[in-house]
């Protein structure tokens, strides 16, 4: 019976190893990066949900995993993510028809006291976050629309900075329902004419050439515990 020569053993087991070796590298390469921490963007009120039940389902569903979290405005955020300096990125913005993960939609809705002068010809005085936030953008395009003048009274740089500015009677701030509510904000609405907000869709964008299955499962946990979904 023919067979391979003693060279030509040698060679197969040689191929043989050399295939054992690349699959092994691709299976390596599709595995999640686990020793690598995943660099996740969102914005400064989601810190204010609940994370900590987030993030005790990742530990135990991915005990390896290491998050390194950045918070920023929204354009931020997307344009990092899309420029892989994120892996993945929760951000707010108008509602689209873009590729990236459509999560929810906040309804949105003004908040603040009363002022000396509340008449629809005055002046806005506005808390927001810095430019780049989808809450101050709808805010301003709501008003520009409306034919409404504005001003900046604070811009600020923390969730806890814009309440504190809304409570003392800076301004007035457009925010998600649910968070004026949980901040125990009151709704602007009853007390001056400010022009009807849209909602702000919340999005999921993932980098390009993340592994998505595996971020887009991080980003699942987030948003059922934090209740995004």
């Amino acid at each position: 019976m023919l067979g391979p020569t003693v060279k030509g053993a040698e060679l197969i087991a040689h191929a043989r190893e050399m295939i054992a070796l690349n699959e092994r590298a691709v299976t390596a390469m599709r595995r999640p990066a686990l020793d690598s921490p995943i660099r996740l963007g969102m914005p400064a009120d989601f810190l204010e949900r609940d994370f900590a039940s987030a993030f005790g389902e990742i530990r135990s569903r991915f005990p390896k995993a290491q998050l390194s979290v950045r918070t920023d405005v929204s354009a931020r955020l997307a344009e990092d993510v899309d420029h892989g300096r994120l892996d993945l990125a929760f951000y707010k913005r108008a509602p689209s028809n873009a590729a990236d993960a459509a999560v929810a939609f906040e309804p949105m809705a003004w908040f603040g006291k009363g002022l000396a002068s509340n008449r629809s010809s005055d002046t806005v005085p506005l808390v927001a976050f810095a430019d780049g936030c989808a809450y101050r953008g709808e805010a301003l395009r709501s008003l520009r629309l409306a034919g409404r003048e504005w001003s900046i009274a604070c811009e600020a740089r923390s969730l806890s900075a814009l309440v504190g500015a809304v409570k003392a009677g800076l301004g007035y701030a457009a925010l998600p329902i649910k968070l004026g509510m949980r901040k125990s904000l009151r709704h602007a609405s009853d007390l001056v004419d400010l022009p009807q907000l849209n909602a702000v869709e919340l999005a999921l964008g993932v980098a390009e050439g993340c592994n998505l299955p595996f971020a887009r499962a991080i980003g699942g946990i987030i948003a059922e515990r934090c209740s995004l979904a």
